[in-house]
Protein backbone atom coordinates (compact mmCIF):
# COMPACT_ATOMS: atom_id res chain seq x y z
CA UNK A 1 0.00 0.00 0.00
CA UNK A 2 1.58 3.38 -1.10
CA UNK A 3 0.31 5.80 2.21
CA UNK A 4 1.01 8.98 0.01
CA UNK A 5 -1.44 7.83 -2.88
CA UNK A 6 -4.12 7.39 -0.20
CA UNK A 7 -3.77 10.12 1.81
CA UNK A 8 -3.45 11.96 -1.76
CA UNK A 9 -0.88 14.37 -1.19
CA UNK A 10 2.67 14.06 -2.57
CA UNK A 11 5.38 12.89 0.11
CA UNK A 12 5.84 15.12 3.31
CA UNK A 13 7.69 15.29 6.64
CA UNK A 14 4.90 17.92 7.99
CA UNK A 15 2.24 16.76 10.08
CA UNK A 16 -0.10 19.42 9.62
CA UNK A 17 0.05 18.71 5.65
CA UNK A 18 -0.82 14.71 6.52
CA UNK A 19 -3.55 16.00 9.42
CA UNK A 20 -4.73 17.94 6.62
CA UNK A 21 -4.78 15.37 3.66
CA UNK A 22 -6.15 12.87 6.27
CA UNK A 23 -9.09 14.77 7.29
CA UNK A 24 -9.85 15.94 3.93
CA UNK A 25 -9.91 11.94 2.98
CA UNK A 26 -12.37 11.23 5.94
CA UNK A 27 -15.05 13.50 4.11
CA UNK A 28 -15.15 10.68 1.27
CA UNK A 29 -14.45 7.60 3.55
CA UNK A 30 -16.88 7.08 5.99
CA UNK A 31 -16.17 4.29 8.45
CA UNK A 32 -19.89 2.70 8.39
CA UNK A 33 -20.27 3.31 4.60
CA UNK A 34 -16.41 2.07 3.71
CA UNK A 35 -14.52 -0.17 6.78
CA UNK A 36 -12.12 -1.43 4.66
CA UNK A 37 -11.40 1.75 2.94
CA UNK A 38 -11.36 3.28 5.95
CA UNK A 39 -9.22 0.81 7.78
CA UNK A 40 -6.91 1.44 4.99
CA UNK A 41 -7.06 5.55 4.95
CA UNK A 42 -6.38 5.60 9.17
CA UNK A 43 -3.51 2.94 8.32
CA UNK A 44 -1.68 5.27 5.69
CA UNK A 45 -2.45 8.48 8.00
CA UNK A 46 -0.83 6.46 11.53
CA UNK A 47 2.20 5.41 9.12
CA UNK A 48 2.81 8.84 7.60
CA UNK A 49 2.69 10.38 11.40
CA UNK A 50 5.61 7.80 12.30
CA UNK A 51 7.55 8.70 9.63
CA UNK A 52 7.28 12.35 9.71
CA UNK A 53 7.93 11.73 13.49
CA UNK A 54 11.33 9.46 12.79
CA UNK A 55 12.22 11.85 10.14
CA UNK A 56 12.68 15.20 12.83
CA UNK A 57 13.82 12.89 15.45
CA UNK A 58 16.81 12.04 12.72
CA UNK A 59 17.41 15.91 11.79
CA UNK A 60 20.19 17.03 13.77
CA UNK A 61 20.23 20.38 16.08
CA UNK A 62 18.46 23.16 14.87
CA UNK A 63 17.57 21.87 11.13
CA UNK A 64 13.51 21.49 12.31
CA UNK A 65 13.40 24.80 13.24
CA UNK A 66 14.91 25.67 9.64
CA UNK A 67 12.56 23.87 8.29
CA UNK A 68 9.48 25.11 10.19
CA UNK A 69 10.69 28.50 9.03
CA UNK A 70 11.66 27.65 5.30
CA UNK A 71 8.26 26.24 5.46
CA UNK A 72 6.61 29.67 6.60
CA UNK A 73 8.80 31.59 4.00
CA UNK A 74 7.10 29.76 1.22
CA UNK A 75 3.47 29.51 2.49
CA UNK A 76 3.77 33.15 2.61
CA UNK A 77 5.63 33.49 -0.95
CA UNK A 78 3.28 30.69 -2.99
CA UNK A 79 0.37 30.02 -0.56
CA UNK A 80 -0.83 28.27 2.24
CA UNK A 81 -0.32 24.18 1.19
CA UNK A 82 1.85 24.79 -1.54
CA UNK A 83 4.98 23.96 0.53
CA UNK A 84 3.75 20.76 0.87
CA UNK A 85 3.03 20.22 -3.26
CA UNK A 86 6.45 21.70 -4.12
CA UNK A 87 8.97 20.92 -1.30
CA UNK A 88 11.43 18.33 -3.14
CA UNK A 89 11.32 15.39 -0.88
CA UNK A 90 14.94 15.43 1.03
CA UNK A 91 12.98 18.27 3.17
Amino acid sequence: MDIWKVLGILPTRDKNAIKAAYHEQLTQVHPEEKPEEFKALRAAYEQALQEAEAAAAALPGDAEAARAHLDAFAARLFGEGVTTRFRPSFF
